[in-house]
């Protein structure tokens, strides 16, 4: 009987997929950051494309394939839902780039708009900002 390969998460893909789970896109080119490698995750990033927890966007970018989306169900981690309007999904490519290199930096910290707005009280600036980056030591 052949056994069907499959594909081994490591604990980068499951930080790469909690990322996805809260940005919603990363660019190839900043999944370096989650790597901590130069060229290595590109071509981690296609077999994850191949086994289906990731999808290829335009534009070099990345989002959750199915399966991507099943382990974070399982794991219990939660996946947000953005506003599909063209307006917010150049939005968050911004706060996704910001997000990217900030997540494993020892010397800033990133927290997006959304948690940062009291969801009980209506807005009129909800999108006037992209969220709060702060500096460790200054």
């Amino acid at each position: 009987m052949k056994m069907e390969k499959g594909l081994l998460l490591q604990e980068r893909d499951a930080q790469l997929l909690e990322f996805l789970a809260e940005y919603k896109t990363i660019t190839l080119d900043n999944t370096r950051y989650i790597y901590g490698t130069k060229t290595y995750q590109e071509k981690r990033i296609c077999h994850l494309v191949e086994e289906k927890y990731l999808t290829r966007l335009k534009h070099r970018k990345i989002a959750l394939g199915r399966k991507g989306k099943e382990f974070l169900i399982e794991t219990g981690t939660e996946i947000k839902v953005h506003c599909r309007n063209p307006n917010n999904i150049e939005r968050l490519k911004v706060i996704s780039d910001i997000a990217s290199f900030t997540k494993f930096s020892n010397t800033m910290s990133f927290m997006p708009s959304w948690h940062l707005k009291d969801r009980n009280a209506p807005t009129q600036d909800s999108r006037r900002y992209l969220g709060l980056l702060t500096f460790e030591g200054m």
